[in-house]
C-alpha cells in the first residue's frame, strides 16, 4: 500500500497533522516551562521534563515526516508508538507509580486520552 493507494490518505493528513501539532505543544510546554510543570505536579522532575519534551520535538518531527510522506509502515509506527505512550501512562497511572498531584494525574491521563484518540484515528484511517 502507497501513499497513493492509502484508503482516506486526506484524512490521514489531517490526523497526523493533528498529532504533530499535540506533540509539539507538549514538547515546548516540558521543555520551555519544566519548572512550571514541575510545580504544577509537586515534583522537582524539571530534567526529566525537559527531557521529555526533546524527545517529544523528536516525534513530532517524525510524524510531521511521515505526514508528508504517508509511508504506511511509518504510520503504523506512529500508531505503535501512540499507543505505547497510551498503556505507559495508563499502567503508570493505575497502579499510582507517579508522586504527583493529583491534578496532574488527572492531567496525564487527559494527555493519554487524547493520545488515544489519535491512536484510534490512525487505526480506522490505514484499515478503511
Amino acid at each position: 500500500m502507497t501513499a497513493h493507494t492509502l484508503p482516506r490518505p486526506a484524512f490521514m493528513r489531517h490526523v497526523l497533522a493533528a498529532n504533530v501539532a499535540f506533540s509539539v505543544t507538549f514538547a515546548v510546554l516540558f521543555t520551555f516551562v519544566a519548572g512550571a510543570v514541575a510545580n504544577f505536579t509537586d515534583v522537582a522532575w524539571q530534567p526529566y521534563y525537559r527531557a521529555l519534551g526533546v524527545g517529544l520535538f523528536a516525534f513530532g518531527a517524525f510524524v510531521f515526516y511521515t505526514r508528508q510522506t504517508l509511508n504506511p509502515r511509518l504510520i503504523w509506527t506512529v500508531f505503535a508508538l501512540d499507543v505505547a505512550w497510551v498503556v505507559g501512562s495508563y499502567v503508570l497511572l493505575v497502579l499510582n507509580l507517579l508522586p504527583v498531584t493529583t491534578a496532574a494525574k488527572w492531567a496525564f491521563a487527559g494527555i493519554a486520552d487524547a493520545v488515544l484518540v489519535f491512536a484510534i484515528l490512525e487505526w480506522w484511517g490505514m484499515r478503511r
